[in-house]
């Protein structure tokens, strides 16, 4: 890849990630790179026009994977990924003296984060919202279609759920009200033929 003519697409946030050091490969990088304004940019020269190199990360990959924007009408990959996967593994971490009060929470709630999923849930959610912003920017044909499922419709059921629930309370207060009714008017002729007897 460093010997072919491709430029790479490089956002400014993944700069930091390539140390400026003469005679390395991330020089070659650096020097070959070209400044992109956002992630999509450049995935998008690298499908369309075949004209550059792009580094990403797994995660964006895998999303834009499912969104079907690696592949063409024939399940064709677009893009040539390397053979040996990813060359570098990025992670993020919380630096907290030794000794500190909080240690041990912190450590704690991270624990206790990765246990429950809240991490995959965080995944799945930004996913989902790629999926709705792909949606919205996607062209709308005649002859597309929708397929309706039950998230689709959920709100729907929500509405009728809450019709059941004030039908059967309007019919519960309908026979309460029926009753106190007929026991006033009972009362009424009791003390009625209770007056005339007397």
């Amino acid at each position: 890849m460093l010997k072919s003519e491709r430029k790479f697409g490089i956002i400014d946030e993944n700069k930091v990630f390539f140390n400026d050091v003469p005679e390395s490969v991330d020089r070659v990088i650096l020097n070959k790179s070209v400044r992109c304004p956002d992630r999509s940019a450049p995935l998008n020269w690298a499908v369309v026009y075949q004209n550059m190199s792009v580094v990403f990360d797994n995660l964006n990959i895998e999303i834009c994977r499912d969104l079907g924007k690696l592949t063409g009408e024939s399940n064709r990959p677009l893009l040539c990924e390397l053979e040996d996967g990813g060359v570098a593994n990025v992670e993020l971490v919380l630096l907290v003296l030794r000794g500190h009060p909080l240690l041990e929470l912190i450590n704690d709630i991270i624990q206790h984060m990765v246990e429950s999923g809240i991490l995959t849930h965080i995944k799945k959610r930004d996913f989902h919202k790629e999926i709705q912003l792909s949606m919205s920017d996607a062209f709308a044909f005649d002859d597309t279609y929708t397929v309706f499922g039950i998230r689709h419709l959920q709100t729907a059921f929500y509405l009728l759920m809450l019709g059941y629930v004030l039908a059967v309370v309007c019919f519960m207060t309908e026979i309460m009200w029926h009753r106190c009714r007929s026991k006033s008017e009972n009362q009424q002729v009791h003390f009625r033929v209770t007056y005339i007897s007397t």
